[in-house]
């Protein structure tokens, strides 16, 4: 007997929980160490977000957001690694700020993707830390990502 959309629906939803329960979120694999001209050690970590190119967006689309939470499973990062030390700046959870200037730019495809325009090291910070979501900016920007 085929399944209806709802009950695969559901399926995909219960699998996405238990992925986020279970994944390993204590370390993340070291891709490279160099040493900046100050002489800071830095020390870059794999993202755990798949990466993609971010799309070309105008300006003018950013200004119009909503703050809401994304489930952190459900992002498309725009870069493949993060320093160590711009993670480890937010390894304690930062207070809940009123001003959504300082939350992480996500933007929101008509595709279903969610890209991570600004803010990915508090975010890989939040997935270290064991976090399933993090209240964010949303962009809708429709089908501008490909």
């Amino acid at each position: 007997m085929p399944r209806s959309p709802r009950h695969s629906s559901r399926r995909s939803q219960i699998e996405r929980e238990i992925a986020r329960v279970v994944r390993p979120s204590q370390e993340l694999p070291v891709l490279d160490r160099e040493i900046w001209p100050d002489g800071t050690e830095v020390v870059w970590l794999a993202s755990p977000f798949p990466s993609e190119r971010k799309p070309v967006v105008p300006v003018r689309l950013l200004k119009d957001f909503r703050v809401d939470w994304v489930d952190l499973a459900a992002l498309t990062g725009t870069q493949h690694r993060a320093t160590r030390h711009g993670v480890d700046k937010y390894e304690v959870p930062q207070q809940t700020t009123r001003d959504p200037a300082d939350l992480p730019l996500v933007l929101h495809a008509s595709s279903g993707k969610n890209y991570v325009a600004d803010g990915h090291h508090r975010l890989v910070a939040a997935y270290l830390r064991g976090e399933p979501r993090a209240r964010v900016r949303i962009v809708e920007i429709g089908d501008l990502d490909r």
